[in-house]
């Protein structure tokens, strides 16, 4: 028996479908950042068992309710593509503008395939995830480390094959390494309003489409769509303590009183760069710890709901 290794993984390659759960075999490009970790799938068949009269305590027979598949990436963020492929377009809903870099929020999301696979020069498997939609992605940031993305992602249908697609354009063997570096903590500023020059030392932004799989009487267990609810965008941040300015705004009435949160991602003279802006910022705790027994700055803590986001991807 010969054991495979996880040297042999592919990259991960993605393509936008313009039809929900179709992939249109055009081209892939590369996941826009260092794939470090893709935990276990979910593949939830929903396996069940029944008792017919006379089957005694045993079960009588087994059958499937639905499926449900989803996966999460791991990743380093190096670049986003300001193309169909954007993953913050995906994620939002629309096409960054090939101009300004803006991404406009939709109410929908497009879908994508996502295709991954292990080759060791003999042995050979591949799996192709269509239908797919993202459901959440957070960002955190802490100093001295790169910028982690973490991206969780709802699919229609999962296929295993022992070839890769072949496309029109780059098949997934075809995609090559990023020809630039990982954002790290020196690439990335943080402005909250109000504040000046605050010593933020962990920051973590979530974006969730809270999304929803609609299930059809359509001769199929897979959903027939799925359906992005409420948006919510939150996070949290801690900081060196300097003054009250945060903490006044933390007591105050929430429906008057809030924050705006500017962050920037910027290497390469800006030829690699994201901005999110966090609109009425509320924030909705606070914590502080009080470590008498270590002489050292005291920091707080805060947890943070948008009101609203936008991005963009051009400096």
């Amino acid at each position: 028996m010969t054991l495979q290794g996880s040297y042999d993984l592919t990259m991960v390659g993605i393509e936008t479908e313009a039809t929900y759960g179709t992939d249109p075999l055009a081209g892939l490009i590369r996941w826009p950042g260092l794939v470090m970790n893709i935990p276990s799938f979910t593949e939830d068949y929903g396996t069940t068992q029944l008792r017919g009269l006379g089957a005694g305590r045993d079960p009588g027979t087994f059958y499937r309710t639905k499926q449900e598949l989803s996966f999460t990436i791991e990743s380093l963020l190096c670049d986003d593509d300001t193309g169909d492929e954007s993953i913050l377009g995906l994620l939002l809903g629309s096409v960054p503008d090939a101009v300004t870099g803006v991404i406009t929020n939709q109410n929908l999301l497009r879908s994508f395939v996502t295709e991954m696979g292990y080759n060791d020069g003999s042995t050979t498997w591949y799996e192709c995830f269509k239908g797919c939609m993202i459901n959440m992605l957070t960002l955190e940031i802490v100093p001295q480390e790169f910028l982690k993305m973490t991206t969780d992602i709802f699919a229609a249908t999962l296929t295993r094959g022992s070839s890769e697609n072949s496309r029109v354009a780059d098949n997934l063997s075809d995609l090559t390494e990023h020809t630039t570096g990982a954002f790290d903590h020196g690439d990335v500023t943080i402005d909250i309003n109000g504040l000046s020059n605050p010593i933020i030392t962990e920051f973590t932004l979530e974006i969730a489409n809270n999304l929803t799989r609609i299930y059809g009487i359509d001769g199929s267990l897979q959903a027939s769509q799925v359906f992005p609810t409420k948006r919510d965008v939150t996070g949290s941040f801690t900081l060196a303590k300097e003054n009250d300015i945060l903490l006044d705004i933390f007591k105050a009435d929430p429906g008057t009183s809030h924050v705006d949160i500017t962050l920037t991602f910027s290497k390469n003279t800006g030829s690699e760069y994201a901005q999110f802006t966090l609109t009425n910022c509320r924030l909705m705790n606070r914590s502080m710890e009080r470590n008498g027994d270590e002489v050292a700055p005291l920091y707080e803590q805060y947890d943070f709901h948008a009101q609203s986001i936008s991005v963009d991807l051009k400096s």
